[in-house]
């Protein structure tokens, strides 16, 4: 029931992102609210585990957010802090790497076929990341650990 709750709240996400080209604050709450509950169920993580998990995606989008006066939106970087609870920092970092590269893949087709602006709504490729990383991303960690 929760992940299907945290499914449609990542949907809500990415279509009013693409519409309104901003993240509503209710969904990523909604988004939070459950990673909370989620941990307090599951006994996953200490409070300190999930300071770290919030910070280590969010922090440094926000940065670049602020020195690039642009680059991502508050809701970018609140839905990541939200993400962080919810998955954990390697799931997050390989939520975020995900969307980037979903994104811009995806973003410079449609620049080069339909001529999109270059600005796009990130949220839906980060609510993509995140849904990959929230069913598969451990499996995927684990691979990749195992290759080295």
């Amino acid at each position: 029931m929760i992940n299907f709750l945290f499914v449609t709240a990542l949907a809500v996400v990415a279509i009013y992102d693409i519409k309104e080209k901003r993240i509503p604050n209710l969904c990523v709450l909604l988004i939070a609210v459950l990673a909370v509950i989620d941990r307090l169920i599951s006994g996953r993580g200490s409070f300190a585990s999930g300071i770290f998990d919030v910070l280590c995606v969010s922090t440094p989008l926000l940065m670049v957010a602020v020195i690039t006066k642009g680059a991502f939106g508050g809701g970018d970087v609140k839905l990541m802090a939200a993400a962080g609870l919810l998955l954990g920092w390697q799931n997050v970092i390989l939520a975020f790497a995900c969307g980037c590269i979903l994104g811009s893949v995806i973003h410079l087709v449609l620049m080069k076929i339909q001529g999109k602006e270059r600005m796009l709504a990130f949220g839906p490729y980060l609510s993509a990341g995140i849904w990959f990383s929230m069913m598969w991303g451990q499996e995927l960690i684990q691979w990749y650990i195992n290759q080295f």
